[in-house]
This record gives C-alpha cells, sequence and structure tokens, in this order.
C-alpha cells in the first residue's frame, strides 16, 4: 500500500525505550584527516599534488550559499540545504530544502512551514528521484529529544533524522521511515533507474541498548543498566566506541516504486561491511545499481580507529569488490559517479577532522587521481586559510559541470554549517580523461 503518515515503513515496530542522554560537544562535524595522494597511473600527463603548475581550475564560481547540492535530472535546477536564522528554534537556526537555477537565480524554499511537515525540525540532504518529480531528503523528528547543544541532529550528521518523499515543487510530503530514539539517518540516495532507495542509518542502539562494559554509568540509581545505551554522538564516542567513533552506520536499502503517484518501500533490508571495517558513510549506488559505492576504515590499517576513510565498491551483500584509494590515516569521502559512469570525484581533507578539504577526480578503475581544487593551498585564487570541508558534491547530466558546497570557518562548525556552494565547469578535466591513451 502507498506510504503515507500512517503507514510508513515501521522498521522497529515494538519500539526502543527512549533514554536520557549526556550532553554532547559540539565537536561533531565532516571528519577527516590529511590527504598526500600520489600522481596517477594510466595516463601519464595526469597531475598529482606535487605536479600541479599553479593554475587555477577552468572556471570555479560561488553561486551562493547552502549545502548539499544536487543536480535535477534535467540540469536545470539544484537542490541544497541553507542554514537559516529561526528565533523560534532553541538553537536559534534552523536548515531547510531550497532550489535555485545553476547561476543561483530563482532561489525557491521547498520545506519551510508546510502543514505536513510540522512534527520535523531541520531537513536536508536532498536527492533527486530519476524522474525529476519527486525529491528524498531528511528530517529531523521533532518528537525526539536533541543531545546537548543539539550539533548531532544537523543535517548531514543525522540523529533524529527519518527519511522523507516530496513531490519536487514541494507540494506533497510522505515520511518513509519511523526511527525511535538516538538512532540516525543520512544521505538518501536513488539508483539510476529510480527502482532502489537506500540511506544511512546509525544502529547503535540496535548492538548497544544497554550500553558496553567499559562504559561510566549513565544513571546510577537504575539498577542493573550498565553504561549508555547506542551512541554517544559526542567525542565520547572517541573514549567508548573505538572502532565506530563517528557511529555504527549500515546501508539500509528498499525496492521503490510508485502507485497512484505516492511513494511504496518494499522489501527492507540492510547491507553491512564485513567484520573489521567501519563504514563512515556510504554514497550511493554504482551505476549498474547492483553495488554501492561508500568511505570506510579497514581497522586493521588504522589502528582500530574508525576515523580514516578509504573510497571502496561494494556489492549489495556488503562484500567488498574494489578499493578505490589506499590512504590509511588519511580520509577520504564523497565519492560521486560522473554520468557517462566513467569517473568518480571525491574529497580529501588536508589536515585535521573536517579541515582543509579538497575536491578530487579519478578514474573508476581508481587511476588517474587529479586534484581539482586547491582551497588548501596557498598561491591559488581559490585558496582559503579558514578552509574546512566539502559538503558534497554533484554532476551536471551532461558532466559538463560540478556543484558542490564548502565550508569556511575561523572554528569548527557547531550549530550552523557556514558552506558556500560553487559551480566548477569541467571543459580541461574531460578533455584529459577522454583524451586517447
Amino acid at each position: 500500500m502507498p506510504v503515507t503518515s500512517s503507514s510508513r515503513l515501521n522498521l522497529f515496530p515494538g519500539g526502543l525505550e527512549r533514554i536520557p542522554l549526556r550532553a554532547i560537544g559540539a565537536a561533531l562535524s565532516s571528519i577527516a584527516l590529511l590527504a598526500l595522494f600520489a600522481g596517477g597511473c594510466g595516463k601519464s600527463a595526469a597531475p598529482s599534488w606535487e605536479e600541479t603548475d599553479g593554475s587555477e581550475p577552468s572556471s570555479l564560481t560561488a553561486i551562493g550559499e547552502g549545502a548539499f547540492p544536487r543536480f535535477s535530472p534535467d540540469g536545470n535546477t539544484i537542490a541544497f540545504t541553507l542554514c537559516l536564522d529561526d528565533p523560534e528554534d532553541p538553537s536559534g537556526v534552523t536548515y531547510e530544502i531550497f532550489t535555485m537555477r545553476p547561476d543561483g537565480t530563482d532561489l525557491k524554499c521547498l520545506t519551510r512551514d508546510k502543514p505536513e511537515l510540522s512534527g520535523t525540525r531541520w531537513k536536508g540532504q536532498p536527492y533527486w528521484h530519476p524522474s525529476g518529480e519527486y525529491i528524498a531528503f531528511t528530517a529531523e523528528n521533532a518528537s525526539l529529544n536533541r543531545a546537548g547543544t543539539g550539533t548531532a541532529s544537523r543535517p548531514g550528521l543525522g540523529r533524529g533524522h527519518d527519511v522523507w518523499i516530496m513531490t519536487s515543487d514541494g507540494g506533497k510530503f510522505w515520511r518513509l521511515t519511523d526511527y525511535p530514539e538516538n538512532w540516525g539517518v543520512i544521505r538518501p540516495c536513488f539508483s539510476r533507474d529510480g527502482g532502489l532507495i537506500c540511506w544511512n542509518e546509525e544502529y547503535s542502539m540496535e548492538k548497544y541498548p544497554q550500553g558496553l562494559p567499559g562504559d561510566p554509568d549513565d544513571d546510577p540509581l537504575a539498577p542493573g543498566r550498565q553504561g549508555h545505551p547506542g551512541s554517544y554522538w559526542s567525542l565520547e564516542s572517541f573514549r567508548y566506541r573505538k572502532g565506530e567513533e563517528l557511529g555504527a552506520w549500515r546501508f539500509r536499502i528498499a525496492d521503490f516504486s510508485l502507485e497512484d503517484g505516492e511513494p511504496v518501500l518494499s522489501n527492507s533490508r540492510t547491507v553491512e561491511l564485513p567484520q573489521g571495517y567501519t563504514l563512515i558513510e556510504g554514497a550511493g549506488f554504482a551505476p549498474s545499481g547492483n553495488q554501492l559505492i561508500c568511505s570506510c576504515a579497514d581497522l586493521s590499517e588504522t589502528g582500530g580507529r574508525g576515523i580514516w576513510g578509504d573510497i571502496y565498491v561494494i556489492d549489495l551483500s556488503g562484500d567488498i569488490s574494489q578499493r578505490l584509494t589506499d590512504t590509511p590515516f588519511i580520509h577520504d569521502e564523497n565519492p560521486e559517479y560522473s554520468p557517462d559512469g566513467s569517473m568518480i570525484l571525491w574529497n580529501a581533507s588536508q589536515g585535521d577532522p573536517g579541515e582543509g578539504e579538497d575536491l578530487w577526480i579519478m578514474g573508476t578503475d581508481g587511476g588517474n587521481k587529479t586534484r581539482l581544487t586547491h582551497f588548501s593551498e596557498p598561491g591559488y585564487a581559490e585558496y582559503d586559510p579558514n578552509g574546512r570541508q566539502i559538503t558534497e558534491s554533484s554532476w551536471s547530466p551532461d558532466g559538463e559541470r560540478v556543484v558542490f558546497g564548502h565550508v569556511s570557518s575561523p572554528e569548527r562548525a557547531g550549530i550552523r554549517l557556514p558552506s558556500t556552494l560553487y559551480l566548477l565547469q569541467m571543459g580541461s578535466y574531460l578533455e584529459f580523461f577522454l583524451a586517447p591513451l
């Protein structure tokens, strides 16, 4: 039957006890560490980190504020997340989903002051259905308590969020999941044929419903309950959740269809990585729809810490099919296949977590790694001494442009995510990748 507010996918029909949480720090933001890539293989002319000549990108233009941008299937519209002042929210801000033209004009808000969303707070991470008629996104459940400062409830961090679908004009809304307290959702994504949808779910509450023996006792007055159920969603996870410092994440996949214009989910299932690997963030489907691409950590290479991710391709059972980057203790994330499936964008950091990220491109075999931006390197037009993370990227359908968000802040982002949207013309890079060997 169609998914409505009363017949949505309930992953936990028995429910879970709502649990008071410790105060959360403001340190959770995009995690990434030093990226020092060697030159590519195959085409010997591929510029490496050391070989770049100082020339700026062929065309890099700031088009407005925002994060998590996505080109529409026809290439005429960009959907994105924008942080706004909101005196009615205890934090003083809200996050809403907007659309605009690629030149930054015709700005429209799709999610604010909508009665169907009255039970939500922050919304973000839009993703277009291939038909162009629907947009998946996440929204924070207003009935759940925020932890501490609320930073972990920001879009892209996802505590307390659910998966939603709306029509691309913001006229109708459907809630697709109903997660309990202390779970989380980020990054919904459709397969290219639109027949599958996936997202990342944080499932520490399933793994550690009573916490772990090494946890400090959260509630000494409750006999028999040891420690902190689920994730701490804060720096406490670095002490008590080794290997899952950023959370215990997995893919959830469901079949997606439409009945009389309303979304229907069926055959929901999870995809978990092999033992010894930690999923940091899943980016979505490979072009075939039979594989997934993600950032994950091989704990045997990182001292048991699930902080620094490499780019991997996995099959729908969770088995690893391909490793595309090989930089332990250096974080790679946000891989995005080009429309023709021949190239992959991703971003990598040059510093501490959430600092100095730049955009890169490589072939689907992991070769020809080429740096596209230089926010972290003095001497370039776009150099930014306050540069932090890249808030995802998206190809235009013709593959000639890329839109991405970039955070600039003298301090690590807390409640606010000060991200600027950029449009990058890919002309010279396409010429390189399409040139005969």
